[in-house]
């Protein structure tokens, strides 16, 4: 395996550096033909998968049992799904992305609130 490529899968993957400077003829070249002959088509086959479930985001207000909010996107199931159909789940994990703490600056990516300690849930419209 070459020093810039990284093998995921059995496949070598290029660095950027190299992607870059690919020669025709190379085998940098020929690495990047193939990778080119994946399309976004074949990333949307997943959704054909017997186990994939299209979703959208509701925005969301959490109050916890401590008296503490996060707010965050909740995903719901796509078209008519609810945030009361995430809470009465099984999960006992309510996952909210692009998420802040009250009285906290960082936005998480992604918070895992424990459903026990949640008191309510506001949803909130975007304008």
């Amino acid at each position: 395996m070459r020093e810039n490529t990284q093998r995921v899968n059995g496949q070598d993957f290029l660095s950027k550096t190299e992607r870059l400077q690919a020669k025709p003829g190379s085998r940098t070249d020929e690495m990047l033909e193939q990778l080119s002959k994946y399309t976004p088509k074949e990333k949307e086959d997943r959704s054909y998968h017997s186990s994939f479930v299209r979703k959208k985001s509701v925005r969301v207000k959490v109050r916890m049992l401590d008296g503490s909010c996060c707010i965050g996107d909740c995903h719901v199931v796509w078209p008519d799904g609810r945030t009361s159909d995430v809470i009465n789940e099984d999960r006992p994990f309510l996952i909210l992305t692009d998420a802040t703490v009250e009285g906290e600056h960082h936005i998480y990516n992604v918070l895992t609130i424990n459903k026990k300690r949640i008191e309510m849930i506001f949803e909130l419209h975007r304008d």
